[in-house]
């Protein structure tokens, strides 16, 4: 029955356009989070405490900024959040490997971390939108694996290009090229549908007040 509830929802482009984003997504940030481990201490000659204030930073911004995201999305819909947030968590990830400045590496994950929440505050939500209600959970459940696929792929696919004479440099040039790929994907084949919904939407809307 999951598998089966599974290919219908792997039918919804929208669906399967957000899923991309929230892998590529995860599959940048398990990247992110396992090699600034090795990058800042080894590349950057940051010791202990000043490496965990980096990585911690992460994942403290996105949950400090995630409940406030939501509430945005709510009011100007989720595509442009979406698109934003790969837009504004893939540029500061060019520059880490540019600079080995404490306090120029924490505002850059900084900003990463914010448009990661971004991200991870609407997109749950525009795939709720984009499927009937009695698909709501099969859907998320669909979302969240392919969220784990990405961040558990991540660092290994990521190890293979550190392994190269690109090293860390070629490496995070990668992860910024992941989500503007992820990005674009889902402009083409993701925001026509959540448009398309969000427009459905409102004319029922409409009709129900004018009955009302």
């Amino acid at each position: 029955r999951m598998f089966q509830g599974w290919k219908d929802v792997a039918k919804n482009r929208g669906v399967l356009a957000v899923s991309f984003v929230q892998a590529c997504l995860y599959y940048v940030y398990g990247s992110v989070e396992f090699y600034l481990a090795g990058y800042l201490p080894e590349v950057v000659h940051l010791d202990k405490f000043l490496t965990g204030v980096i990585i911690t930073s992460i994942i403290g911004v996105a949950i400090f900024a995630r409940p406030y995201i939501g509430r945005i999305s709510d009011k100007i819909g989720r595509t442009t959040p979406i698109v934003l947030g790969c837009i504004v968590s893939g540029l500061p990830l060019l520059v880490v490997p540019l600079v080995a400045d404490f306090w120029v590496l924490l505002l850059l994950v900084i900003v990463y971390g914010f448009g990661f929440a971004t991200v991870t505050a609407s997109a749950p939500a525009l795939i709720s939108e984009l499927v009937p209600k009695d698909t709501v959970g099969t859907s998320m459940g669909f979302l969240d694996t392919t969220m784990d696929v990405g961040q558990s792929i991540g660092p290994i696919i990521s190890g293979l290009i550190l392994a190269t004479s690109l090293q860390y440099t070629g490496l995070f040039f990668s992860l910024t090229f992941i989500l503007l790929l992820s990005c674009s994907v889902f402009m083409v084949f993701g925001m026509g549908k959540a448009s398309l919904n969000n427009a459905s939407k409102k004319e029922n809307l409409g009709k129900h007040r004018v009955h009302a």
